[in-house]
């Protein structure tokens, strides 16, 4: 039966008690299928041969198509479901004890990348089916708001917080292909849009 897991080292992010909804088994590194988040940020630079995961099936199933995740600033890890499906895209968090909730997104969204902003607000990119926005999550309410890209289907991917307290991001729309920024207060004109005129370069 096809799952969509967040599965997670056991021994950095959470105690090793049992939870009901977590089912526990050893996973080789590297060997994880498709179907599967990791928090590679939590696991040591040395590893043994085998190391111990824990794997919490989404709540929306085979559907969410989970991906890009982030620790959020209530010590959670938040994550997007990318679901083409409509109703299904939405922005998930799970908390130490393995407890999900999930926060619906308006149809056709498909987020792409999340990232924590420098205001304790989470990020996240939102640009197929449609969608042409940066949106911001408040983690203490959930409440969503959306702040739409000036440039016409930008396709936004990739997101990152800079130095200059800016939520940068990648426009990855043929024709577009540059990097551009916006203010947590939703502000795009903070950073006038870096065209990028190398293709597979750093």
């Amino acid at each position: 039966m096809e799952r969509e897991l967040i599965a997670l080292p056991v021994a950095r992010w959470m105690s090793k008690r049992s939870y009901t909804n977590r089912t526990a088994r050893p996973h080789r590194v590297g060997m994880a299928t498709a179907a599967s988040l990791f928090l590679l940020a939590a696991i040591p630079a040395t590893l043994p041969a085998q190391t111990n995961f824990a794997e919490f099936p989404v709540p929306s199933g085979s559907t969410s198509v989970p991906q890009g995740i982030t620790t959020g600033p209530d010590g959670a890890v938040w994550f997007v479901e990318t679901s083409p499906n409509a109703g299904a895209a939405k922005i998930g968090r799970i908390d130490v004890n393995g407890v999900f909730t999930e926060y619906v997104l308006a149809a056709n969204s498909e987020p792409q990348q999340i990232v924590t902003g420098p205001d304790g607000n989470l990020y996240f990119t939102a640009g197929s089916g449609g969608a042409n926005f940066i949106g911001q999550i408040v983690p203490s309410t959930g409440t969503i708001t959306q702040f739409a890209i000036p440039t016409p289907d930008a396709s936004p991917t990739g997101i990152a917080v800079s130095s200059d307290g800016n939520i940068w991001f990648a426009e990855a729309a043929p024709g577009v292909n540059a990097i551009a920024a916006v203010s947590t207060a939703g502000d795009f004109s903070v950073v006038t849009p870096i065209a990028l005129t190398t293709g597979n370069a750093i």
